[in-house]
């Protein structure tokens, strides 16, 4: 099916989109209204602009996703575990993230197609701090990896379905569209214990639960299952684990919050039926504090 041109952006929820809009009610606006139509040749200039601070990324989402592509492939497709092999492929996405940025006018002309640093954007260059932090990081990474018997124990498994960074399944919740898809799902036998693994190239304090009692939730309706469920974020950069069992009483937890968050949103709707958001005023700016600064719309607030 080819593109179709739609005024406003379809409705949709997911844990991150409600992050954000507890978070800052004018970076909501931005990321999911404001952006719409942005890639569009003969869009408004300003919707161009949001949409391509939209698609800024920082250095720690490269590696971030290129661990977790790297991760699919070695549970989906056996990618050799190799510390040679894993270093080279992130060392090419982070230095290819690196030189794309230094093009301002490609990315300009198509953001979706080529990767602007926030990092870059914002202070023209990555701070030789944050190079060794990378670094550091990706070493970590690739230690607790070879080190441990992480993916051979997953490989070694009844039942396994991995998600790769570029899924974007969902479910239908009372007619919106959710996105709430874990990284890996894999039973260890068939009689076993299904177990749900949330990979993480953070630190523990970014973590919350809802994440996982989602994901059992998209679990216990996509697969029409019974029982307990075993979910997990495991820490690649901090080499720990957080582990979390969930029964069926949880999905009352998650409709009730999902009601919420939802009817929530939908206040700032000027009309629901097309999803077309009520005026840019009415989503407040956050009061000026750190979390500004880390902020790829600043720019907007005259917080640079």
């Amino acid at each position: 099916m080819g593109y179709k041109h739609r005024k406003y952006p379809e409705w949709s929820w997911s844990l991150s989109r409600h992050r954000i809009f507890k978070k800052c009610l004018r970076k909501y606006y931005y990321q999911y209204y404001k952006s719409h139509n942005g890639w569009e040749w003969d869009a408004p200039e300003q919707n161009k602009k949001v949409y391509r601070l939209k698609k800024l990324q920082t250095i720690d989402s490269i590696l971030g996703n290129s661990i977790h592509h790297l991760m699919h492939r070695m549970v989906h497709d056996g990618f050799p575990l190799k510390r040679d092999v894993l270093n080279k492929k992130i060392k090419k996405a982070l230095n290819d993230a690196v030189r794309e940025s230094q093009n301002i006018p490609a990315w300009e002309v198509n953001p979706s197609k080529h990767t602007m640093l926030q990092e870059v954007y914002y202070n023209d260059k990555l701070s030789e701090r944050k190079i060794a932090k990378i670094k550091y990081k990706k070493k970590q990474i690739l230690n607790y990896l070879l080190n441990t018997e992480l993916v051979a124990n997953i490989k070694n498994s009844y039942f396994i379905k991995s998600f790769d960074t570029s899924t974007f399944e969902n479910f239908d919740f009372n007619g919106t569209k959710v996105y709430a898809i874990p990284d890996l799902i894999h039973k260890k036998t068939n009689d076993s214990i299904p177990k749900i693994i949330d990979w993480k190239t953070g630190k523990i304090k970014n973590s919350n639960v809802d994440q996982l009692k989602l994901y059992a939730y998209y679990y216990f309706n996509e697969y029409d299952y019974q029982g307990i469920i075993d979910t997990s974020f495991i820490y690649l950069y901090e080499q720990n684990r957080e582990d979390y069992q969930f029964d069926e009483a949880i999905k009352d937890e998650v409709e009730a919050k999902m009601k919420s968050s939802i009817k929530k949103m939908q206040k700032y709707l000027k009309e629901a039926k097309w999803n077309m958001p009520k005026e840019k005023a009415v989503f407040e700016k956050r009061k000026y504090d750190k979390l500004c600064s880390f902020c790829k719309f600043r720019e907007l607030c005259d917080r640079v």
